[in-house]
C-alpha cells in the first residue's frame, strides 16, 4: 500500500465492519504516531483480537494502542465517559500489560462528557418505546448529544470546577430524574414500569451527585496534562511529519442525516469531522480515505436490512458481535450492492476499499448478490420519495429501486418504512468455496471463487479493493499490490 501521512477510515455500512482490526493492522504495518478518534463515544467500541485469541473492545483508547508508541487523540467531536475511560485503562494494564495507555492519551478540552444520568435516560427511553425501539448501545451518547450546546452540557474542561461543578451536576441530575419520573408515570404496563424503575433506582442510588462531583474533579486532576487543543496537536504532528490514522465510529448508514431515521445514531459518522480536522493542511500532505465493508450485509439491532436472510444464521459465525440487552441480535444478510453504493456516495467517495470477514462466507455453496430492491404496493409512496431513490415501474403495483440517492438533506422517516417493505432482487449467484481462509497469508492464495467475489465488488463499486481480511487478527489481512 502507498504510504500517506494521513489516513481516514470510514465504515460504509451499519457499523461493525471491522474498523478496530484494520486500525490495529495498519498501525503495526505502518506505525502511525497518532490514532485519532474523530467521532462517537463509548457506544462505538471496536474489537481487536490478538493471535492468542485474547481480545479487547476499544471504547475510548484508539484501536492502535497495542502497538508501542502509538498515541490516541480524542477529538472535540467525541464523547467521554470518565468512569468507563478509567475502567478501560485499568483493564488494558492488568489484562494486556499496557501500562502507558493513559500517558499516550490526549483529549480535546471541548470533548463532551457523558454523565450517569445520560445513560439512565437513554436506557429508559428505549425501554419505554417497547416494540417501537430505535436501537441503542445503552451508553447514553444520544442523550449527551441532545445536550450539546445547551446549559446542561459539560465539556472535559468544565470538570475542573469546584462548587460550581457541584451545582451544575445537581441541577442536571434533578432535571434528568424529573424526566425519568415522567417516563415511569407514562408506562403503559406493569412490566415496563418495573424495568423503568429498576434503571431509575440503580442510577439514582449508585451515583449520588456529591460523589460524582468528587470523582469528576479527581478525574480532571489526573487527566489535566492530557487535556489539549486538537488544532495544536494536529498542526504539530503534521509539521513533524508524523503519520496520523483517523478512526471512525459506527457506519455511514447510521448517520443522522444520510441514514434512515429513526434507526440512526445521534452523531455524524461519515468522515466529515476527520476531513475538517485536516482542512487547514490543504494539499500539503498526502492523505487517503479507506472505506470498510464486510463481505456480507449485517446490522446489530433494529432497522431495515433488505437482504436479511434467517437461513444465514448459523452459517455465518461472528463470535464477537452477539446478542446483548440493548442492541439486540446481530443480523445477517447477503451482499447488498445498493447499500454499499449508497454508503460510498454519502461518504463522499473513498480512495480504496478494505473488505472484511471474507472467511465467514466459507462453506456457502453459492453467494447471492443484491443489485436492486423490489417494492410491491402503492407506488405513490415511491413518487413521494423520488429525491431519495431511483426506481422504475414494473407494473401497477410493483417497482424496482436500482439506487439510493445521496443528498445533503436529512433522509425522511418514510424511507426506512419503505425499505422494510422491499425485498432484494438477486442476479445469478456467484459460486462459493469450502476452503478455510483463516490460514491464508497472501491474496494469490485465495480460492479462485473468493477472488472472483472480491473482484466483483471492486468492479461494481468502481473502487479498488486494497485490503482483504480473512481473520480477526492482524495476521489475517491480505494486501493487494
Amino acid at each position: 500500500m502507498k504510504k500517506h501521512q494521513a489516513v481516514i477510515l470510514c465504515d460504509l455500512g451499519y457499523g461493525d465492519a471491522g474498523k478496530g482490526t484494520m486500525v490495529d493492522y495498519l498501525c503495526r504495518r505502518e506505525h502511525y504516531e497518532w490514532n485519532v478518534r474523530y467521532t462517537g463515544g463509548p457506544q462505538a467500541a471496536h474489537y481487536v483480537v490478538l493471535p492468542d485469541d485474547q481480545w479487547h473492545l476499544f471504547a475510548h483508547f484508539g484501536s492502535g494502542t497495542f502497538t508501542r508508541g502509538v498515541k490516541t487523540l480524542l477529538a472535540a467531536s467525541t464523547f467521554i465517559a470518565p468512569y468507563n475511560l478509567l475502567a478501560e485503562e485499568e483493564l488494558l494494564k492488568k489484562k494486556f500489560g499496557v501500562g502507558d495507555a493513559l500517558a499516550r492519551l490526549s483529549i480535546d478540552s471541548r470533548a463532551a462528557v457523558i454523565m450517569p444520568w445520560h445513560k439512565m435516560l437513554g436506557r429508559m427511553r428505549e425501554i419505554a418505546r417497547g416494540v417501537e425501539r430505535h436501537g441503542s448501545c445503552g451508553q447514553g451518547v444520544g442523550e449527551a448529544v441532545a445536550d450539546v450546546d445547551s446549559e446542561l452540557a459539560l465539556a472535559m474542561r468544565d470538570l475542573a470546577g469546584g462548587k460550581k461543578l457541584f451545582r451544575q451536576l445537581r441541577r442536571i441530575a434533578e432535571m434528568k430524574c424529573a424526566i425519568a419520573m415522567i417516563l415511569i408515570g407514562e408506562a403503559e404496563d406493569r412490566d415496563t414500569r418495573w424495568r423503568l424503575e429498576q434503571q431509575f433506582h440503580h442510577f439514582r442510588d449508585a451515583y449520588p451527585v456529591d460523589e460524582v462531583a468528587d470523582f469528576y474533579r479527581g478525574f480532571f486532576r489526573r487527566m489535566k496534562t492530557n487535556v489539549c487543543e486538537q488544532e495544536k496537536i494536529i498542526a504539530a504532528a503534521l509539521a513533524n511529519d508524523d503519520k496520523l490514522i483517523f478512526e471512525g465510529a459506527q457506519g455511514a448508514l447510521l448517520d443522522p442525516v444520510c441514514g434512515f431515521p429513526p434507526y440512526v445514531t445521534k452523531t455524524r459518522v461519515t468522515g466529515m469531522y476527520a476531513e475538517a480536522m485536516l482542512a487547514g493542511a490543504g494539499e500539503l500532505i498526502g492523505r487517503e480515505k479507506i472505506g470498510i465493508v464486510r463481505a456480507y450485509a449485517h446490522r446489530h439491532g433494529v432497522g431495515p436490512l433488505v437482504t436479511e436472510d434467517e437461513a444465514l444464521v448459523g452459517k455465518i459465525i461472528d463470535r464477537h458481535n452477539v446478542h446483548n440487552e440493548w442492541q439486540g441480535s446481530f443480523r445477517f444478510g447477503w451482499p447488498d450492492l445498493v447499500a454499499m453504493q449508497y454508503g460510498l456516495a454519502v461518504s463522499g467517495g473513498v480512495d480504496c476499499l478494505a473488505v472484511t470477514c471474507l472467511d465467514q462466507l466459507s462453506g456457502l455453496s453459492q453467494i447471492k448478490v443484491c443489485r436492486g430492491y423490489v417494492f410491491h404496493g402503492d407506488l405513490r409512496r415511491l413518487e413521494e420519495l423520488s429525491e431519495c431513490c431511483d426506481w422504475q415501474r414494473r407494473g401497477e403495483d410493483e417497482a424496482l429501486i436500482s439506487a439510493l440517492i445521496a443528498s445533503p438533506k436529512t433522509v425522511p422517516r418514510q424511507m426506512a418504512e419503505l425499505l422494510f417493505d422491499c425485498r432484494p432482487e438477486y442476479t445469478e449467484p456467484l459460486p462459493g468455496w469450502d476452503d478455510d481462509l483463516r490460514g491464508v497469508r497472501s491474496y494469490g492464495e485465495l480460492p479462485a471463487n473468493a477472488r472472483q467475489f472480491i473482484e466483483m465488488i471492486e468492479c461494481e463499486l468502481g473502487v479498488s479493493v486494497k485490503v482483504v481480511s480473512v481473520g480477526p487478527t492482524y495476521h489475517g489481512k491480505l494486501v493487494r499490490n
